[in-house]
């Protein structure tokens, strides 16, 4: 059991913290407001269409929409929380890191991947820091290690 390398300790964190930027940037331009007449005439469609999902809700589809939004927001700063703390773990391997490298470039990818056929630019370029940070991190020790 080998303790973890500095360098994919910081590659690590810096993805942490890159996942929180962008969970808090995708935050603040949810709650920003629209002032397009077009983008109002699709917020009142949204929010007078109703979805009967049981349970005697009735949420309109603006409501899913926020909530799923907000859920990503709350996920991507919780995902970044966790890699900070297992990144500034003392006692940490370098091989469970290199797992939290995999996971977090492997969900990265298929993210990024989704923006790019939707063609959504913001969480595309966000996305692909991150993924680019953790795909630094699982370069093989021997190329990180100091001189």
């Amino acid at each position: 059991m080998t303790i973890a390398s500095e360098p994919r300790r910081w590659l690590l964190g810096v993805g942490g913290l890159l996942l929180i930027l962008t969970a808090a940037a995708h935050a603040i331009a949810q709650t920003a407001g629209r002032s397009d007449d077009r983008a109002q005439a699709v917020m009142t469609a949204m929010r007078s269409y109703r979805l009967p999902l049981g349970l005697s809700d009735n949420p309109s589809l603006f409501d899913v929409f926020a909530s799923l939004s907000y859920t990503m927001s709350l996920t991507f700063a919780a995902i970044g929380m966790l890699v900070i703390a297992i990144a500034s773990s003392t006692g940490v391997t370098d091989r469970l890191l290199r797992r939290v490298a995999w996971i977090n470039a492997l969900w990265l990818a298929a993210l990024v991947a989704l923006n790019v056929v939707y063609r959504l630019p913001p969480p595309t370029i966000a996305g692909t820091l991150a993924l680019l940070t953790f795909l630094a991190a699982l370069i093989p020790r021997a190329l990180t290690a100091r001189p």
